[in-house]
């Protein structure tokens, strides 16, 4: 992979986070400090109010402040200007988002995926969702060991963006990137995906060896044997190792 901290590509002016959530809005926090003016979408009018008059989000991200350069939206028709998106719904709801964007995104605007899951009905992964719905729009993926309210308060915190198109992937993290949020960048889309959706997994298997007082060796076979087999999946399903455990 490589370190993007110093990438001297031109950022993104225009951005959309489609999303209000705690990732979403955490994530338009650190590109309005990058960029000025970040579009955000809510669906619920309850959070446009807060984050336009408050400039907080009360309901998912309370008592962080939100620079009024974040404009909340509950229109898509407000986001066909928008050069970059980033996709934060949640993965049950990804297909519906993206069926009533579509006809507002250009398909030359590069898309990244923020938001870990698998498609319950269909077991798809968010990018081939997009595809489906988006052909032609270049995809990024965006994931990693993060919280939205360490990012919030500019705690340190490395991510993994993976895109096929390497320039592409350059600019958005130079849009991304801050002192304390480093994105690295990576080609492989499904390995990152699968990374991110499974190691959840492992977490809640570990964590039950911990609440049943079965030791640290348990727990260590546990974690090692779990990242072995996510490595497998991730290889059968065409991604790669490396970025699967990053």
């Amino acid at each position: 992979m490589t370190d993007n901290a110093n990438a001297s590509f031109s950022r993104f002016k225009s951005i959309a986070v489609i999303g209000a959530g705690a990732w979403g809005t955490a994530l338009a926090r650190i590109l309005s400090k990058n960029n000025g003016s970040v579009k955000i979408w809510a669906k619920e009018d309850s959070v446009i109010t807060s984050i336009n008059t408050l400039h907080e989000n009360e309901t998912f991200l309370k008592n962080i402040t939100l620079p009024d350069s974040i404009i909340a939206y509950k229109s898509f028709e407000n986001f066909a200007d928008a050069d970059l998106i980033l996709l934060v719904t949640p993965a049950q709801f990804m297909r519906t988002t993206l069926e009533a964007l579509k006809e507002f995104v250009n398909p030359e605007t590069p898309i990244v995926l923020c938001s870990k899951g698998i498609e319950s009905e269909t077991l798809k992964f968010m990018s081939e969702i997009t595809t489906d719905i988006l052909p032609q729009n270049p995809l990024a993926v965006l994931s990693g060991p993060s919280f939205a309210i360490d990012v919030a308060h500019e705690k340190p915190t490395a991510v993994t963006l993976a895109c096929k198109n390497t320039l592409l992937g350059e600019r958005i993290a130079n849009t991304i990137s801050l002192p304390t949020f480093r994105p690295y960048l990576s080609d492989d889309i499904m390995g990152t995906q699968i990374g991110g959706v499974t190691k959840n997994v492992i977490a809640i298997a570990a964590g039950i060896t911990h609440g049943f007082n079965l030791g640290e060796s348990a727990r260590a076979a546990i974690i090692a044997r779990g990242f072995s087999e996510i490595c497998r999946l991730a290889i059968t399903m065409g991604g790669g190792e490396e970025e699967t455990l990053t």
